[in-house]
């Protein structure tokens, strides 16, 4: 072997290692890039959890305190129409309430609206929905768009006095309820924007439990 021929495989032997060290070290900085976009995720996925988690303690919390309570049979509620009544001559059945305020976060109110849309139309003859509005316009348009959901002459009405005097209330917060005639409170719920599928297994789970009918 002639020493023009060493040169050029030494060359060739030289461009090689250095193609493969460029390429591992190509390769090490993809994994560092993997491992800590992967550390971050994880950290991102770890906080998400802990949020969520601290919201289902807190609405365990919440709505552990009003269960089995009795509403005031007297509570003044008015119709789409005007007219006042008390709740002690509208529940006169089992009942699922859906109640909200306009203090509520809008978008959590609208999410509830679209819910009730998709999973309570087998049984929203059952349902009311009760809300506290400064105009009764505002309760006519809350009505209007249920309507627009497939929810035909659901019951809704106006709190006249903001409140229900529960512990749920202090929350501020939109929630569900189980009412029967002799209005005792139960199966209170409270719905997360951000886990549409809970709303979706409490309605679900109304409706075969309490107002389907075989």
């Amino acid at each position: 072997m002639n020493k023009r021929t060493c040169t050029i495989l030494f060359v060739v032997f030289l461009v090689v290692n250095i193609l493969i060290l460029l390429r591992f070290k190509t390769i090490n900085n993809d994994l560092t890039i993997s491992a800590s976009t992967h550390k971050e995720n994880l950290i991102k996925c770890e906080e998400q959890f802990t949020s969520i988690e601290k919201l289902y303690q807190n609405n365990i919390i919440a709505t552990k305190e009003n269960e089995n309570l009795y509403l005031n049979g007297q509570t003044k509620l008015m119709t789409i129409e005007g007219d006042t009544v008390l709740t002690k001559d509208i529940f006169k059945d089992d009942k699922l309430i859906f109640i909200y305020s306009l203090l509520n976060c809008r978008n959590c109110i609208d999410a509830e609206f679209e819910n009730l849309g998709k999973f309570a139309k087998g049984f929203y003859k059952n349902v009311v929905v009760i809300t506290y509005q400064e105009r009764l316009r505002d309760l006519i348009m809350d009505y209007t768009e249920l309507q627009k959901l497939g929810l035909d002459n659901i019951e809704m009405y106006l709190l006249i006095d903001n409140q229900l005097n529960i512990p749920i209330e202090k929350h501020n917060i939109p929630y569900y309820f189980h009412i029967n005639p002799d209005l005792k409170m139960n199966n209170f719920f409270i719905p997360l924007k951000e886990q549409p599928k809970l709303s979706e297994y409490y309605l679900k789970y109304s409706h075969k439990n309490y107002f389907y009918k075989k």
